[in-house]
């Protein structure tokens, strides 16, 4: 009998980190057999940190940690499919091609390693051609990191904006637009003065702003003033207190606040949150400021509460997935997903109709 939660068994089922560790939290009655299951072998081998006995998924001691036992797995690259396709940009087409046939849009995000010294521009040119050569790059969006094109390694910021330009020409020749990652706070004036600099040519350019930084609330009134697109994430990175929020719920109000004022302004604004209260706030908003829903959209990670994705979109909702891949993509599932437990959760729950 296939397995209630991985699906293993079915032509069409999820092979995923998270669903094999739902299996795990099944009865063993109804769960697959670690024997005979890659996937739930797997999930035994990198969740006996994160699972006691009991059960119960907890915290693992260290993202490090993770990224080690993740990174010493010939099959975990694999194994957690759903949420990074894999190292390259021919891995990351197909879902692109799904996620578009399922009736949403895709985002992609390349994750370099730490230590790489190959061009991202070359590699986000790339991606750009490879996904016109599959005719998905009409309405797909690039996610640029510009720590990657240089930024926090000390290039000159008018090359940086000279390679950024570059790629928004070449991905509105595809009919493609641009997002412009989010950066520690310490990079973050510097991003915003090139995001400034080249959306004087290329207006479509978004940038991304994060909720838990204190000063968030004053850059979404700056770039919804010059008409530019806001992808608003809840915490991109941790900050010391006194520059961002620490506390969870103080972050979920400034979420709240950025979200109403980008509403009330007409922004462009990607809702970018897992979150079903925000999510339900957001709609709301977008209600009472009388919003068109062309003018906005929700954004998930590829893997991550699909079935709250799908059933956005049935409601008329604009709905866009995150599809990342490169070389980093341990350091990605150790800081994105597995350190975030609520994610797992809300999806475990979802998924076991609990």
């Amino acid at each position: 009998m296939p397995c209630l939660s991985c699906g293993h068994g079915k032509a069409t089922g999820r092979s995923a980190l998270l669903a094999s560790t739902q299996c795990l939290l099944l009865p063993s009655v109804l769960r697959c057999d670690e024997r005979t299951c890659p996937r739930v072998a797997f999930a035994a081998e990198v969740c006996s940190a994160m699972v006691d006995v009991s059960g119960v998924i907890k915290l693992v001691p260290t993202r490090d940690s993770i990224v080690a036992a993740l990174d010493g797995l010939p099959a975990a690259q694999g194994a957690i499919s759903p949420f990074v396709p894999g190292e390259t940009v021919g891995a990351a087409v197909p879902v692109v091609e799904d996620v578009i046939l399922a009736g949403m849009s895709a985002s992609i995000a390349y994750l370099p390693a730490t230590d790489s010294t190959a061009s991202a521009r070359l590699v986000h040119m790339a991606t750009i051609d490879a996904l016109d050569s599959a005719h998905v790059a009409e309405g797909s969006d690039l996610m640029v990191d510009l720590a990657a094109l240089g930024l926090s390694r000390g290039v000159d910021q008018a090359q940086i904006v000279a390679d950024l330009a570059a790629l928004c020409a070449a991905a509105e020749q595809v009919g493609m637009t641009v997002t412009v990652a989010g950066l520690a706070h310490e990079h973050l004036d510097a991003a915003l003065a090139v995001h400034s600099a080249v959306a004087a040519e290329h207006p479509d350019l978004g940038m991304t702003v994060s909720a838990n930084l204190v000063r968030s609330e004053a850059d979404c009134g700056d770039l919804a003033r010059r008409g530019s697109r806001v992808r608003l994430v809840r915490a991109e990175t941790a900050e010391p207190e006194g520059l961002a929020f620490t506390d969870a719920h103080e972050i979920d109000k400034a979420y709240v606040r950025c979200t109403r004022l980008l509403m009330a302004m007409d922004s462009r604004i990607i809702v970018a949150t897992h979150d079903p209260q925000l999510i339900e706030i957001a709609s709301a908003l977008a209600v009472r400021s009388d919003r068109d829903p062309a003018g906005f959209s929700f954004q998930f990670r590829l893997g991550v509460r699909p079935e709250a994705a799908e059933e956005l979109v049935s409601t008329g909702a604009r709905v866009g997935i995150l599809v990342p891949f490169g070389p980093n993509w341990a350091s990605y599932v150790s800081t994105r997903i597995a350190l975030r437990p609520n994610s797992v959760f809300q999806a475990a729950r979802a998924a076991l109709g609990r």
